[in-house]
């Protein structure tokens, strides 16, 4: 009997390992939420570290990013909540992605 090995991406582990996950199926509710709760956030002249977290936020209160509380948010490292924003953008930027648009055409350019 074989068996074959699963590569599991490294994003992922390091997510299991903090006991986290991003939602399986992006629902147009969770990219509804996510945007008006990024826009209520949203304040000018926000450094990237404060944007960053509250993208974080954001998609805690769209139940998007599930096993941590917004609260808690303020009290993990800096660096992880900057891992998480980019891991979150990614995840949602190819959860929506059409085969074969690109995102410009996706909107009529």
């Amino acid at each position: 009997m074989t068996t074959s090995k699963i590569d599991i991406p490294k994003d992922v582990l390091i997510l299991s390992e903090m006991g986290l996950e991003l939602v399986d199926v992006l629902l147009t509710r969770h990219v509804e939420t996510f945007f008006s709760e990024r826009r209520k956030l949203s304040v000018s002249g926000k450094s990237i570290f404060e944007r960053n977290g509250d993208l974080v936020r954001a998609a805690i209160r769209a139940e998007i990013l599930i096993g941590v509380e917004e609260k808690e948010v303020d009290d993990l490292p800096a660096s992880s909540v900057q891992w998480l924003a980019h891991l979150i953008d990614t995840d949602m930027a190819d959860k929506v992605a059409m085969p074969g648009l690109s995102s410009g055409e996706l909107l009529g350019r």
